[in-house]
């Protein structure tokens, strides 16, 4: 295992699209994964259970993608903060994989791997790696990907469950709440038919309506133990959806962390703006081609320099923009280093959906890099919170943050230094996720 080759065919594509550093970049860390999976212990079984020298986990992660190459920001700050946590416990890691299940175990000193019994079945596949570690707690690190009933049936087994909420799967089987038709925030729709035609040919399990798959969405956090929210915004939203609570549940607000880069100031002396966050409908990937319109109507030096990949279509419009350079994929935590390198001034995440966190956002702001964004979600709580960067009302749209990107750049907007060591590192996620662990398997020893 440990992923494919890419063919000569996606390798010239991903070359004429985002530019040879990226290509170089994804070739890199698949090589990087490859090398990794390769050097993985082979566990095996005795009597029902993993043979592995190290202390029993009390606690099964559970992943929808592996922890492998091209990783997205959700998937980037799980394997960061278990590569934090298994300095401070055994960690063990269910996900799917090459049409299989796999389970991996970490500890400080070593890490195995073992291929669970052929299954297409997610559940029985937890529950058979719950068996071998003899965990009885399981933690969904994200219900997108796996059946919208996974907690109800692992509650049913007796097992208590720990739900990770980073998008908003549970309410809406598109988790971006992006309407198909528009392309546009549908701003929490709860309209029947309105929902109905945007969700045609979405997978809803065995729900018939979007009514009926908020049911499964309203049980699955009922019957969690433990409710795990990136932020206080997320946790307000789905208290406004679910008001209903099981008696004695938990819920945590523990942000994620990413690993970054740090590196030396360096001048802000041209107007050279990054656009963060991927070329996505969701995260505005359409508004920067008219953002960058609109700035270079003001100043026909600025330049815009585009990190991150996304739908294939945008990402082509944007390569004939003028004075816009797309970047394409980069390696995470190493935004900071292409920031020095390109001498940025300002950030602009045009994300036209609520953002849950927004770890690109720390990531600029632990740069010193001021970021502009939309009044949506946890970002612009954060940014109003510390007085930092500048929201735009969303109906304002691209001349919106055109002016605010000139406002930044003319008062020379800095982050304090206060504001950048409250920014989460993944060492103190994994502190506070191993004694919610510790605490949950004291109260129900």
């Amino acid at each position: 295992m440990g992923g494919d080759s890419m063919s000569l065919g996606e390798q010239w594509r991903i070359y004429r699209l985002e530019g040879m550093q990226s290509l170089q970049n994804r070739t890199r860390e698949q090589a990087e994964e490859a090398r990794r999976v390769k050097k993985l212990a082979q566990l095996g079984e005795r009597d029902g259970r993993l043979e592995v020298a190290v202390d029993n986990p009390y606690v099964l992660n559970v992943a929808t993608v592996p922890p492998g190459w091209e990783r997205m920001p959700s998937q980037q700050q799980l394997v960061d903060r278990l590569n934090e946590e298994r300095k401070l416990r055994t960690v063990a890691l269910a996900y799917p994989r090459d049409e299989a299940w796999w389970l991996e175990v970490w500890s400080a000193n070593t890490a195995g791997i073992y291929r669970l019994k052929d299954t297409p079945n997610p559940v029985e596949a937890i529950l058979q790696a719950a068996r071998l570690t003899r965990v009885k707690v399981i933690h969904i690190e994200n219900l997108h990907g796996l059946p919208p009933h996974l907690v109800q049936s692992l509650d049913d087994r007796d097992l208590e469950v720990v739900l990770s909420i980073h998008d908003f799967t549970p309410f809406c089987a598109r988790p971006h709440l992006i309407e198909e038709k528009s392309k546009r925030f549908c701003d929490y729709c709860t309209d029947a038919g309105r929902c109905a035609a945007c969700l045609q040919g979405v997978d809803l399990g065995a729900s018939r309506s979007q009514a009926d798959y908020r049911k499964v969405g309203a049980e699955a956090l009922r019957r969690a133990r433990v409710l795990v929210y990136p932020s206080a915004f997320m946790q307000r939203r789905f208290a406004d959806f679910y008001p209903r609570r099981q008696a004695g549940q938990n819920e945590v607000v523990l942000a994620p962390a990413a690993a970054r880069a740090e590196v030396a100031p360096w001048p802000r002396d041209r107007a050279n703006i990054a656009f963060v966050g991927g070329v996505h409908h969701h995260s505005g990937g359409a508004l920067i081609a008219p953002t960058m319109d609109q700035i270079r109507r003001r100043n026909g030096k600025a330049a815009g320099f585009v990190y991150g990949t996304g739908d294939p279509a945008l990402v082509q419009q944007l390569r004939k923009v003028k004075g816009l350079k797309v970047q394409g994929y980069h390696r995470a935590g190493t935004l900071a280093t292409l920031f020095a390198r390109d001498r940025i001034a300002v950030a602009v995440l045009p994300s036209i959906w609520p953002e849950p966190y927004g770890l690109v956002a720390d990531e600029c702001l632990a740069a010193g890099v001021p970021t502009v964004v939309f009044d949506l979600g946890a970002v612009a709580d954060r940014l109003n919170f510390w007085e930092v960067g500048r929201v735009v009302r969303p109906q304002h749209g691209p001349p919106g943050i055109a002016t605010a990107v000139f406002d930044a750049i003319g008062r020379s907007l800095t982050i304090p230094a206060d504001v950048i060591k409250t920014i989460p590192t993944p060492a103190k996620a994994a502190r506070r996720m191993t004694d919610l662990y510790k605490n949950l398997r004291v109260r129900i020893r």
